[in-house]
């Protein structure tokens, strides 16, 4: 560099872009980094200073206007170590100008002819800086050749080539990257033909060392024998490109893919973060990239423009995704202080989530300056759990001195991924007080409570004491809470505060502790009312209440539908109690039923469950109740019942038109009249209505008496049933034997049958001649 004033002023230009008024944008958190300007222009430019916060040994310069340059130009900015920047044709902007001096490099490449960038770019930019190099060719194709030859002459260890089309740029934006991971020149075709001069920089015939990115569409040339990489739209390409080359890249840079500058400039993180270029639809987050992010579990993605090339919605899809992969699980705590002993001691570490797997916890000593060891000094595995507060022990493993700092995180158990942040640092101290220990556990209590319970003081304190209650602290020690919340700060989701708690020993009175801990109220979202069942049997049985008969096993949907009149948090709305009891059951040794296939809806305007109710066969009489009990409020239950029905039939009750109940023989008083009784089934559990066909009256024989010989005429008497009302029958018989043949005995077989359900009952009809 030739003049040393422009030092102070690219300081001063690189402090006063992060001020408020800057257009620029460069935001960032652990595992998320937005980095746009308000322009093309400057973009490159916020490139340059997140990978190149000093200096760099070189720069490439490409035009902002035509992207051909550019794009062959990426392998050569990560071989020369530096940033690519954009420019105009006419001129060097000043925010790219001012970069320029920043970087102070020792070798200024611009890429493509004068009728790219012009002379008056090239003139400034040697005012300033001594070796400045342009590389350009006849055109675009040829460009990329010459851009090749310096490649290779500046890194003679890769044999690598790249081909791309270099009339469309989505692919060759994402072959960005793969160039700078080979360190392999991006060569440009028309498609079709091969580039002239190619055999000063590639083997066309080598297999092994070319890749096209692209599908036959971009680039058909069958003499060039290569790998090809390629997907259903330039989107699918970038995967293609990433899964192979970048198999599990834990970052990942996200461009438009429906324009170039961003993409172009992007190569500059290339150094720093070692990413594939993925690129993205603007408004929609393409499903290939969903997919590769969440199947490499990436956990570090950089956005790269501003809002009018990635939406918004497409942020936040990669934010949610990135941050779900760097972190799954909550971190854990270390229960107790550790202090200084002579021999090894336990280290209790409690886990702050329900975890649907098993997982390990690595507890690491750091170094004298603070720093993470290889590998963990101690680990423990856990088994799945559903309740919050587990805690692990690491018994009598290691002797603590003090001074000695200590943290830990949870990672899943089969491949070691991390799944949790470190905990804070916990230094060793020397031997504290037991009742203080005991107070050191209770420090950061947290509890859940509706809005209106999170506003009452004494429901607070009341809430405390049963968390308390609920962590198992030594029963050597009473513990107890003050009567006052001190430093009480609501918020709209969560109340936070301080009370005094007092540890005292049952056994050493002298061992008493009394101090300030602080606490935290988690306020449950209480805008979910009441609910209501609906139930299905066999898509049959509809509405809160129902019945069933007992002659199968019975599986039955049910829905409960609480209606909601906000968003409730969904995490208050998981794992909802279900109960399902059998009242009143007329069989002892009763088969519960059981619950499955649950699942869960949040959307619209209500929270619903979705599950299904087996009951098993023969289980006796009775009515289920099933209740549904979700989180929220503590207190939200939806109940709907069922009325199981054994709908055996115990007896058939005759009855006479006297009211004589039943009787097995009746009287006839005259021949040729029909003569009537009822009859009644009689059920284990009632029936709601009883069906004419389901009884038949059958005449079995018609006995005489009086007479030299009997004999048997069952033609000589009729009997008809028909339904009186909806729970008897009305049986009429009639004796049709002539006159003076003598007394009869009319012999009825009666027989009911409901489905599988059968009972006979034999009666009697006598006539007694007069």
């Amino acid at each position: 560099m030739k003049k040393t004033s422009c030092l102070v002023l690219a300081s001063s230009l690189l402090l006063g872009s992060m001020s408020a008024s800057s257009l620029a944008d460069v935001s960032s958190s652990a595992n998320f980094i937005q980095i746009s300007g308000g322009d093309r222009y400057e973009t490159s430019v916020e490139l340059s200073k997140a990978s190149y916060p000093d200096k760099s040994k070189s720069v490439v310069i490409a035009s902002g206007e035509l992207f051909p340059d550019a794009l062959a130009g990426g392998a050569l900015a990560s071989i020369v170590d530096g940033p690519l920047l954009l420019t105009t044709k006419s001129g060097l902007p000043t925010n790219v100008k001012n970069e320029l001096n920043r970087l102070n490099p020792k070798s200024v490449y611009i890429l493509g002819g004068k009728n790219t960038i012009s002379e008056n770019v090239e003139k400034e930019i040697k005012n300033t800086f001594d070796n400045v190099y342009r590389i350009e060719g006849a055109d675009r194709y040829e460009t990329s050749i010459k851009i090749a030859e310096k490649v290779r002459e500046l890194d003679k260890t890769s044999k690598k080539s790249i081909f791309v089309n270099g009339i469309n740029f989505a692919d060759a934006l994402s072959a960005g990257a793969l160039g700078a991971k080979l360190k392999a020149p991006l060569i440009l075709t028309n498609g079709k033909d091969i580039p002239k001069s190619i055999e000063k920089v590639s083997n066309i015939a080598d297999t092994a060392n070319n890749v096209i990115v692209g599908g036959v569409s971009s680039v058909n040339i069958p003499a060039i024998k290569a790998e090809r990489l390629s997907g259903t739209d330039r989107y699918g390409t970038s995967v293609a490109l990433a899964t192979k080359y970048f198999p599990k890249s834990e970052n990942i840079v996200l461009a438009s893919g429906k324009d170039y500058p961003d993409g172009l400039s992007s190569i500059s993180l290339f150094k720093k973060y070692q990413m594939p270029i993925l690129l993205s639809d603007k408004m929609t987050l393409p499903t290939s990239i969903s997919k590769y992010l969440k199947d490499n579990d990436s956990k570090l993605g950089v956005i790269v423009g501003g809002s009018n090339s990635i939406s918004d919605s497409v942020r936040n899809d990669v934010k949610a995704i990135v941050e779900s992969n760097k972190f799954k699980w909550k971190k854990p705590e270390f229960v107790d202080k550790l202090e200084e002993g002579s021999e090894p001691q336990t280290i209790r570490i409690r886990l702050n989530q329900s975890y649907d797997a098993p997982g390990m916890i690595e507890i690491f000593k750091l170094d004298k300056d603070g720093k993470l060891p290889n590998e963990a000094t101690l680990s423990g595995s856990f088994n799945k759990n559903n309740a919050v507060g587990q805690i692990v022990d690491f018994k009598n493993v290691i002797i603590l001195k003090k001074g000695d700092k200590f943290v830990a995180r949870v990672v899943s158990k089969d491949d070691k991924k991390v799944f949790s942040d470190f905990t804070d640092p916990v230094t060793v101290s020397e031997d504290i007080p037991s009742a203080e220990k005991v107070i050191s556990r209770l420090s950061g209590l947290t509890v859940e409570l509706s809005k209106s319970e999170s506003e009452s003081d004494s429901t607070i304190i009341a809430a405390l004491n049963d968390k308390i209650k609920s962590l198992n602290l030594d029963s050597n020690y009473e513990v107890t809470l003050g009567n006052s919340i001190t430093d009480k700060v609501p918020g709209n989701t969560t109340v936070l505060g301080n009370i005094e708690v007092t540890a005292k020993s049952k056994k050493d009175s002298n061992d008493v502790k009394t101090s300030k801990i602080s606490f935290r109220v988690n306020v449950v979202t209480n805008d979910v009312m009441d609910g209501s069942i609906t139930m299905a049997e066999d898509n049959a049985l509809a509405g809160a209440n129902g019945k069933i008969v007992n002659d199968k096993d019975r599986t039955i949907s049910f829905i409960a539908t609480f209606p909601k009149s906000g968003t409730p948090n969904a995490s208050n709305l998981d794992n909802p109690t279900i109960e399902a009891r059998f009242n009143n059951s007329s069989d002892s040794n009763v088969v519960l039923p059981t619950v499955s296939d649950l699942s869960k809806d949040y959307t619209g305007t209500s929270v619903r469950y979705t599950g299904k109710l087996t009951v098993k066969q023969n289980h006796g009489a009775g009515t289920i109740t099933i209740t549904v009990k979700t989180r929220i409020d503590k207190a939200k239950t939806a109940t709907g019942n069922i009325e199981v029905i054994n709908n055996e039939v115990k007896n058939l009750k005759t009855t006479d038109l006297n009211g004589s109940e039943d009787k097995t023989s009746f009287e006839i008083s005259a021949l040729n009249v029909g003569q009537s009784i009822t009859v009644k089934p009689e059920y284990i559990s009632p029936k709601d209505q009883l069906k004419k066909e389901d009884l038949k009256a059958t005449v079995e024989k018609v006995e005489m008496t009086g007479e030299s010989t009997p004999t048997e005429a069952p033609g000589n008497a009729e009997a008809s049933v028909e339904l009186d009302g909806n729970d008897k029958y009305k049986l009429t018989v009639k004796d049709t034997n002539a006159n003076d043949v003598g007394s009869h005995k009319i012999t009825i077989k009666l027989v009911y049958q409901d489905g599988n359900i059968k009972k006979e009952k034999t009666i009697y009809f006598t006539y007694t001649k007069k």
